[in-house]
């Protein structure tokens, strides 16, 4: 009787032993089992990458939309007819067209065009700046070129700023003069104040240079 039952429990151990790798077996085919098409559609529904739009918002690089030529010179504070002068002057790249013939230029135009305004407003010309852009585009370093047009600039207008006060001294004297010869002329009479000045210059009248002509002209003080 005590070999049945040595007998049965052996059995009953190899019954245990056998069920118990079955299961483990059946774990392991359970875990190496791919991956069902719905469970990877709606993985990938989560998860497209960076190009994502749940990506872009979160690190802020979603692509901003391109502008027509009426929006972005809108944007920058300047006529469409300037920004058709940029570029024909070179300082922009002529954009691509849509469909329906707009122009449409890339976001990253309205720093440029920033970046020119700014130059323009110390002087320097659109077709220097052109030539400086056209050094940029191509991966040239024109740093030192700019430094020394600026330093040119500033050495010009420090010359022409020594001839208008020059030129100021010398309409005070003039009107000194001219306003005591008007006191001691009838009204009905001339004065000679163009004569008087000729005899006091000796004939001898300098020329100025002619954007002060220009500046000093009456329309220029005009109110439009």
């Amino acid at each position: 009787m005590l070999q049945a039952i040595y007998a049965t429990g052996r059995a009953g151990a190899g019954q245990v032993r056998e069920v118990t790798v079955a299961r483990a077996l059946a774990a392991m085919e359970h875990h190496a089992r791919p991956v069902s098409a719905s469970v990877q559609r709606r993985k990938k529904s989560l998860d497209s990458g960076a190009s994502s739009g749940v990506y872009t918002e979160a690190v802020g690089v979603r692509s901003k939309p391109a502008l027509r030529s009426g929006d972005l010179a809108k944007l920058v504070g300047i006529s469409p007819d300037t920004l058709r002068l940029y570029e024909r002057k070179g300082l922009l790249t002529h954009p691509p067209r849509s469909a329906n013939g707009y122009r449409c230029y890339p976001p990253e135009m309205v720093d440029r065009i920033r970046l020119i305004r700014a130059a323009l407003s110390i002087g320097f010309t659109i077709d220097e700046l052109a030539e400086i852009l056209s050094l940029r585009d191509g991966e040239g370093v024109p740093c030192a070129h700019v430094r020394d047009l600026a330093a040119t600039k500033l050495r010009n207008l420090e010359r022409h700023m020594r001839e208008l006060m020059q030129l100021r001294e010398q309409l005070r004297t003039v009107l000194k003069q001219w306003d005591a010869a008007l006191k001691k002329t009838p009204a009905s009479r001339r004065a000679g104040l163009l004569e008087a000045l000729a005899a006091t210059s000796g004939g001898h009248g300098r020329t100025l240079p002619a954007h002060l002509y220009s500046s000093l002209a009456r329309k220029s003080f005009q109110k439009e």
